[in-house]
């Protein structure tokens, strides 16, 4: 069986966890801000901590293992893919 449309899924899924959580604190962090006399600042600051760790675990998790299979089911090395070596020499 092909895993790599799969794998694609998933990488997306994970991209989409990622820039989607990190697009969302803003707003509920920029809401916190403009709230904070009425909403009770330190539960909701914890909880928006905790999802971030969560949300930005999985998707960042999600991304980087999906892409190493994806990249072995193509047969890339991951160790001599140019578009590494130059990432990982800055």
């Amino acid at each position: 069986m092909d895993e790599v449309p799969l794998l694609r899924v998933v990488h997306v899924a994970g991209a989409v966890l990622l820039l989607g959580n990190v697009t969302i604190t803003g707003f509920w962090a920029a809401f916190l801000y403009r709230a904070r006399k009425v909403i009770p600042f330190r539960l909701v600051a914890r909880a928006i901590l905790w999802t971030d760790l969560a949300f930005t675990l999985v998707g960042g998790m999600m991304l980087v293992i999906s892409g190493i299979l994806l990249m072995r089911a193509r047969g890339f090395a991951l160790a001599t893919t140019p578009w590494l070596q130059q990432g990982s020499s800055r």
